[in-house]
């Protein structure tokens, strides 16, 4: 059968690359979910594709799509596989499609504040070809090296600049899609629609409702002046209060990075938040100063210059890292590594809420053996996130066990009035909550699935939907 595929679609699209080789099937079958971190493999049933493709035109693509759809064959796209939700792993065979193909930054308009590329373009290409033409890319998470804009925007992922600029699916200004039916959106070039703005459907979706091949996404100036400052606090509770406040009075960082965490140089816990400003001289003068005073009054210190340096300097180590050790070696290939089942959580839950639920969550965490390696607040005050390892040698059968810990943790987050995930996306990792996540949405969200993807085709078993 899979021969059949293959003959067939190198008749059908001579043009694309079409490969059943092994080593390029598993070069692409996974992401950076691996099963140390995700808790519920033992109830999914993965089934590796046999068949991976590789587009270079959104009408490829549509071809593909029509073929698939008719003969019920799963179609699950992948960009940069740098995703940490497994939203890239296919779980029912069928045909992976590779969209690093689709690599081209097809116009950069400085007057329009707009840039058009392809959805396999890597972040930290498309920010180098922007930094040409003076403008910035308003997305910068750590795995900018590695990270393509279409799998930015299918998880409407978070960046360093979110707290300015919003997240990635806050960019978009238009999507092109191909559908399961092998019909193509055109995107808008307008910041606002006329009636209900069709990219918010594909925005976060996963490529389950369709694929993205082009974006146009909205770009900024370089700002006339930026900075970057490091505070320490005695505590957790001191650097947010400053945090709150910030958001009291109107005050709107380019950067907010706050954490509590460990430190093995100094053998105890420190409390640091990163702060920047971006805008015109006078502007990023005056909210400095206002947010040293606030800081001050907080009991925070000031830390010298070069600590902010280091933080922004470094920030993308660990992508760099990933494709090094990762992505630039073949997988068989790969060195084993032991590593330490951990857990990194991102919930958004009210402001008010956030320091009552840090206490639950340690709490919880105390009574069942689970330590702390970081407490976080990133963006804005609502955005918690969590880091916990297991330490545990020998646990006994009966004790309780990292996943249903991390279960009780975001469920507990969604009984706060918040949300699960904030930062990277559902995946499989997190699809088991999501009938508890949105509720009766889950059952709207199936009717646009079956109503635009009838066969099922598109990236099945994500999201939560079969």
């Amino acid at each position: 059968m899979d021969s059949v595929i293959v003959n067939d679609l190198r008749k059908l699209i001579p043009s694309m690359t079409v490969s059943s080789r092994p080593s390029d099937v598993k070069s692409t079958s996974s992401d950076a979910l691996s099963f140390h971190d995700h808790h519920h493999w033992e109830k999914l049933q993965i089934k590796t594709p046999k068949i991976v493709v590789r587009p270079t035109t959104t009408q490829e693509i549509a071809t593909l799509a029509r073929y698939a759809s008719d003969r019920t064959i799963p179609l699950v796209p992948r960009g940069g596989g740098t995703g940490v939700m497994g939203a890239a792993i296919p779980t029912r065979g069928g045909i992976l499609i590779d969209l690093r193909g689709l690599n081209s930054i097809e116009m950069i308009s400085k007057e329009n504040h707009l840039v058009v590329v392809q959805a396999g373009v890597v972040l930290e290409s498309l920010s180098h070809s922007l930094t040409r033409h003076s403008l910035l890319l308003g997305h910068d998470p750590w795995s900018l090296p590695i990270a393509t804009v279409g799998g930015a925007i299918s998880t409407n992922g978070m960046g360093y600049l979110a707290s300015k600029y919003g997240s990635m699916g806050s960019q978009v200004i238009g999507l092109e899609i191909v559908l399961p039916t092998g019909e193509v959106l055109p995107p808008s070039y307008s910041p606002k629609s006329a009636g209900p703005a069709l990219k918010h459907l594909f925005i976060g979706s996963e490529g389950c409702l369709g694929i993205i091949t082009r974006a146009v996404l909205e770009v900024f100036p370089i700002p006339e002046a930026q900075s970057l400052d490091a505070f320490m606090f005695p505590s957790f509770e001191h650097g947010f209060q400053v945090i709150q406040e910030f958001q009291s009075l109107g005050i709107n960082p380019s950067v907010v990075d706050f954490a509590e965490e460990f430190s093995k140089s100094t053998g105890q816990w420190e409390t640091k938040l990163f702060l920047g400003f971006h805008g015109i001289q006078s502007e990023v003068m005056a909210l400095k100063k206002r947010s040293h005073f606030l800081c001050q009054r907080n009991k925070g210190q000031a830390l010298p210059l070069s600590e902010a340096s280091s933080f922004w300097e470094t920030r993308h180590q660990s992508g760099e890292r990933y494709k090094r050790e990762v992505l630039d070696i073949p997988p068989g290939s790969r060195p084993i590594r032991r590593i330490q089942p951990m857990d990194y959580l991102h919930v958004s839950i009210p402001v008010s809420n956030i320091l009552e639920y840090r206490q639950e969550c340690q709490r919880l965490l105390d009574l069942n053996g689970f330590p702390v390696k970081e407490w976080s607040i990133w963006a804005r005050p609502e955005f918690f996130s969590l880091l916990l390892t297991d330490n545990r040698e020998q646990a006994g059968k009966s004790a309780t066990t990292m996943t249903e810990v991390v279960d009780v943790m975001l469920t507990m987050a969604q009984d706060y009035g918040g949300t699960m995930e904030y930062c990277h996306g559902v995946g499989l990792k997190r699809a088991h909550l999501m009938k508890r996540e949105i509720g009766p949405g889950l059952k709207t969200l199936d009717r646009i699935k079956r109503t635009l993807d009838p066969a099922n085709v598109m990236n099945p078993g994500k999201l939560g939907l079969d």
